[in-house]
């Protein structure tokens, strides 16, 4: 009878068929039976049976959530629970949107987007073109960043294949053979080489982070400059700048013009967050057709109104933080302090903490501030902030594994200069002055869908593309560069990739890529 006393019981289920591991599901007070676990029981028998929460090979996996918990403890303000139920549908025929002229359609503006491509599966990058031009991108610009390479060719031939099919696309996807030829006549438009000797330096240091280091990003930026000019001169209304592993996912619009068109005429450049994408198999042919799991970016995960308010000091401390962050340029609406997703994070790094040290990584120093460092007395009970051991445990982020601060989209006007890329993220206007720029947030906000690293394969052969070719000593991409620094998982894969143990790669990627080898996924649920 103590089962009916306690008036709670739970049973085990498989959230494999939601992406999540096993769960505690509680049970309705009149569904109860005397056969029935309490929370409490249930974990340990489960442990007892070896389920994939259990403590085997050392592993201190993490207790598996109850389901009320994940209902009662929701984060994220731009989905809800009942929305998980019916996944977004985004992949439709592109003949399904219409293919009038400019001039037949006035109001709908004319969209762009652009990306520098090196090292992607035909398939995937086949399938990046038809879902933009799907969603109502009249120009795709494909820069072709090693074009002499076998499977570059391969994805060209692949796209020109695509488009033979397709009738009336052929002329709406640009592709630019990057090679040596094409560089030294860019070189005499790119407004970067034109101004390389004002007093301006964003100018210079870009050419020499292309001509000196061979930077992907400096090429990526120059590249760029290239398809906002063209788009600029063929009356395009907004260019996005996109990688091959991404796509724009717009769910309230079914044509993504519609929004665009929607956004206030004072607004010169759209910024989308951006999800990161969980994938559950080792090995991924299509990411864009076989992953469909995707992390929530922090911004847009709400504290646990539940949670205590911080100490007086923290915030102090916390608020002094900020400004500094601010004063070197940091985005104030990335510097949100989450209680609730803190906590969280800090049971992951635990999980995996015998993990990450037995990786025995030895990155360079993190930039000074680059995180919100806990004092000791609210470090009490936890790694000791100063230690070796702690800081090669920490050095690998339990959340993101690539870039949080999104992609952005701009405004192409007649009679001004068009805007000016000054990095892969964001642009400014033509003499690097700010744009005013629209933050989508809150829920089904438009945001972009980030394949980072799926596919065990694909995440090898990207890192040995950027462990290799640069003007640096050891020829992989550079550790000076401003802001490299903070980039702890790009700079632990560049580590891992050049000591090249395969048993040792594939573990990191199960570990912090797939990260489900301690019950995470389910804690993740938001």
């Amino acid at each position: 009878q103590w089962v009916h006393e306690l008036l709670t019981g739970y049973v085990l289920i498989d959230g494999a068929q939601v992406g999540l591991g096993r769960l505690i599901e509680r049970l309705a007070d009149e569904e109860v039976t005397e056969d029935t676990w309490p929370y409490a029981f249930a974990v340990r028998r489960a442990a007892g049976l070896c389920l994939s929460f259990a403590h085997t090979a050392g592993n201190r996996p993490m207790r598996p959530l109850a389901a009320d918990k994940l209902q009662s403890r929701w984060l994220s303000v731009w989905h809800r629970p009942e929305d998980a139920h019916e996944p977004v549908e985004w992949r439709f025929a592109s003949s399904t949107l219409s293919r009038r002229s400019p001039s037949q359609s006035p109001k709908l503006p004319r969209l762009a987007v652009a990306l520098l491509v090196r090292g992607v599966v035909a398939e995937c990058l086949v399938s990046f073109v038809a879902y933009h031009l799907g969603i109502g991108f009249e120009r795709v610009a494909l820069f072709f960043d090693a074009p002499e390479e076998t499977g570059e060719r391969e994805a060209v031939g692949a796209v020109t294949e695509y488009l033979r099919g397709e009738q009336g696309r052929a002329a709406q996807v640009q592709i630019h053979l990057c090679t040596h030829q094409w560089w030294a006549t860019e070189e005499r438009e790119s407004r970067f080489y034109l101004r390389r000797n004002q007093a301006d330096k964003v100018y210079r240091d870009m050419v020499e982070l292309h001509e000196a280091v061979h930077d992907v990003q400096a090429r990526q930026c120059l590249v760029i400059d290239r398809a906002i000019r063209d788009a600029h001169r063929d009356g395009f209304d907004w260019l996005l700048h996109m990688d091959s592993d991404e796509a724009l996912l717009v769910p309230q619009h079914r044509d993504a013009r519609t929004f665009f068109a929607s956004v206030a005429a004072d607004y010169d450049q759209v910024v989308f967050r951006n999800l990161e994408a969980v994938p559950e198999s080792l090995e991924i042919a299509d990411w864009f057709r076989e992953v469909s799991l995707f992390k929530v970016h922090q911004n847009l995960l709400q504290e646990d109104p539940t949670e205590k308010p911080h100490t007086d000091k923290r915030k102090e401390r916390l608020e002094s933080w900020r400004q500094k962050k601010i004063a070197k340029g940091a985005d104030p609406d990335d510097l949100a302090d989450n209680k609730t997703f803190n906590t969280l994070m800090f049971g992951v790094r635990m999980a995996r903490r015998d993990a990450a040290y037995g990786f025995d990584l030895d990155l360079p120093p993190a930039d000074p501030d680059s995180e919100f460092e806990e004092s000791d007395e609210e470090s009490s009970g936890k790694d000791k902030p100063d230690s070796k051991r702690t800081s090669r445990a920490t050095d690998v982020p339990c959340y993101y594994t690539a870039y949080t601060n999104g992609k952005a989209a701009v405004r192409l006007q007649r009679h001004t200069p068009p805007p000016l890329p000054v990095g892969v993220h964001r642009c400014t206007s033509d003499h690097n002055g700010n744009l005013r720029s629209y933050k989508c947030t809150g829920r089904a906000a438009p945001v972009v869908l980030h394949y980072a690293n799926c596919g065990f394969a694909a995440w090898l052969r990207k890192y040995q593309i950027l462990s290799t070719g640069h003007g640096t000593e050891d020829g992989g991409f550079s550790l000076t560069r401003r802001g490299i620094a903070s980039m702890r998982a790009h700079l632990a894969h560049r580590e891992l990739v050049r000591r090249g143990d395969e048993e040792e790669l594939e573990a990191y990627y199960r570990t912090f890529i797939m990260g489900n080898e301690y019950n995470e996924l389910a804690h993740f649920a938001c």
